[in-house]
């Protein structure tokens, strides 16, 4: 038995970029594998309704999220400050997944949004009237 009937997890993640063992010393090939990373990430939404899986939580698409290799920690067990270190990350990579979040969050959350670029301005009417009466 699910532990909830009804819920929507958002999982999100992004690659590191590789860091040279030897930084004093990099050749144009290494450089250039280095600035090839970090750049890929992926958001992934699960859905439960009435106790039945709509889509799948993200674990059961990445199993990886849940084992760890032999030796190694879960990404949830490790401190941010310990994954920065080792592997650092590109802002414009957090950039596009935490706008990924934000829309999935807005699409459950508001139903109408008007806006104007050029003055700043964003109005949304909140949706959750909507949401209490429709099934997902």
């Amino acid at each position: 038995m699910h532990m909830f009937r009804d819920a929507v997890y958002i999982d999100s993640g992004n690659g590191g970029v590789t860091v040279p063992d030897d930084p004093e010393h990099i050749n144009r090939y290494q450089l250039a594998k280095i600035k090839a990373t970090g750049w890929d990430g992926q958001v992934v939404v699960g859905v439960r309704k009435n106790g039945q899986d709509v889509m799948p939580f993200p674990g059961e698409v990445f199993p990886n999220l849940l084992e760890a290799e032999e030796g190694e920690n879960l990404p949830s067990e490790q401190h941010c400050g310990e994954v920065v270190v080792s592997q650092p990350q590109r802002l414009m990579t957090n950039v596009i997944v935490a706008t990924s979040v934000f829309m999935f969050l807005h699409t459950l959350l508001h139903h109408r949004t008007f806006f104007d670029a050029h003055k700043g301005f964003m109005r949304s009417e909140a949706a959750m009237d909507h949401v209490l009466e429709v099934a997902i």
